[in-house]
């Protein structure tokens, strides 16, 4: 496995629970490091035995308990320190070192450990102490004033995007700091900022402003087209049984494309007069009015409701048409592809219910990383006694007096 000689220890909550995923799927030994099921988190009110995301994400971990708040948790996190290579944590700035255990202490006993701190906002700036959760920090981060219809509110993402995409920019992070180690010899700490990581997303605001001197705003499934982005062009429509994807694209690609759609139509419905008289080789994004869009998107829109997602697929695979249908969580379960590809896993939730999974998204030549789930994701505590016992060398009576004085 690519990092399989790699110690993680996991210190996240719900912020970085992709990022030791990531580490853990690409081969690394990562050990979540849960608060006692009786200990209530200080620094989260959040249920990890009820959180989906605790659920999704913690696949190919183990799980055991630690009150680092104790004399002795923090003595016992100083001996995993020493054995690892990477720590990721997301508590509040500050809170690690105040405890006795931040980066300044832990890379004493271990001067390789590469330690990363996901936080909302960063270790420094005025907003270094405010809390904030994934819809704060898309609200702020520029991304829920792109997302939604132009008439309506900025709408969220669906999924966590500032938690999901600070996460893989941190293990990102963590992948260039271990390279830096064995070169080195030497750990780092990385500061990762959910808020500018979700920023990133929005990169392409500035450069559009600066060739078109256009403000791209929310236009739900619309598009900015014309010399001046001032005329809409439809992206999605509805079909029968759900949406599709389609533009109206200049350019080689685009004429080949809206051609052969054009006589699809033709071919299963009536011939319309407009439309059989646009040269497509022709055809200039940049020149088009506000009118010609509205008659081609109703032209097409009727006879995309009259169809379902995999009849106008199937047109599109056969005659080159740049449209692809949008597709339902159903659908990707039944996807042939994921299928031929071996992309869903079955794993088990707490010895109880069965699930399918997504495995790992690329394929290693020299199979150093499976798509299969290794381990099921652990409950809180799981694997105390193998690393308590055996891995750290504790007594079994020294476990048990760690468990009843509620240090693990």
């Amino acid at each position: 496995m690519l990092l399989g000689k790699y110690l993680v220890l996991d210190l996240t909550d719900d912020k970085g629970l992709f990022c030791t995923k990531i580490l853990a799927d690409l081969g690394a030994d990562v050990v979540r490091i849960d608060k006692p099921v009786k200990t209530m988190p200080l620094e989260s009110n959040f249920d990890q035995r009820k959180s989906w995301l605790r659920v999704a994400y913690n696949v190919n971990k183990r799980s055991i308990t630690l009150n680092i708040e104790s004399v002795k948790g923090k003595s016992i996190l100083k001996k995993l320190a020493r054995k690892a290579d990477v720590l990721v944590e997301s508590f509040p700035p500050g809170y690690m070192d105040q405890i006795g255990i931040g980066y300044g202490h832990l890379r004493k006993v271990n001067p390789r450990l590469v330690m990363i701190s996901i936080t909302p906002f960063g270790q420094t700036g005025p907003y270094k102490d405010f809390q904030a959760c994934d819809m704060t920090l898309q609200a702020m981060g520029g991304i829920m004033a792109l997302t939604g219809p132009q008439d309506k509110p900025p709408t969220r993402v669906g999924l966590p995007t500032a938690y999901l995409l600070g996460s893989a920019y941190a293990a990102v992070s963590a992948l260039v700091a271990l390279y830096h180690q064995k070169a080195t010899g030497k750990g780092q700490h990385i500061d990762v900022s959910l808020y500018e990581g979700q920023i990133l997303t929005t990169g392409n605001m500035l450069p559009f402003w600066y060739l078109n001197r256009v403000k791209l705003n929310r236009m739900g499934h619309w598009r900015p087209v014309g010399l001046d982005g001032s005329v809409r062009q439809r992206q999605i429509y509805p079909c029968k049984d759900g949406f599709v994807s389609f533009g109206i694209y200049g350019g080689p690609m685009g004429a080949k494309s809206n051609r052969a759609l054009v006589k699809a139509v033709e071919n299963q419905d009536q011939k319309d007069e407009y439309m059989g008289s646009i040269n497509w080789d022709e055809y200039d994004m940049a020149k088009t009015t506000e009118d010609q869009q509205s008659r081609m998107i109703e032209y097409f829109a009727n006879f995309f409701i009259s169809r379902t997602k995999d009849e106008l697929y199937s047109i599109a695979l056969r005659e080159g048409i740049q449209l692809f249908p949008v597709s339902t969580l159903q659908d990707l379960l039944q996807s042939e592809q994921l299928a031929a590809r071996g992309f869903w896993n079955e794993i088990s939730i707490e010895g109880k219910a069965r699930a399918k999974y997504p495995g790992f998204m690329a394929r290693l030549s020299e199979k150093a990383v499976s798509s299969k789930i290794k381990k099921n994701p652990p409950t809180i505590g799981e694997h105390n006694k193998k690393v308590y016992l055996k891995e750290l060398k504790f007594s079994r009576n020294e476990l048990l007096s760690l468990k009843e004085e509620g240090t693990i």
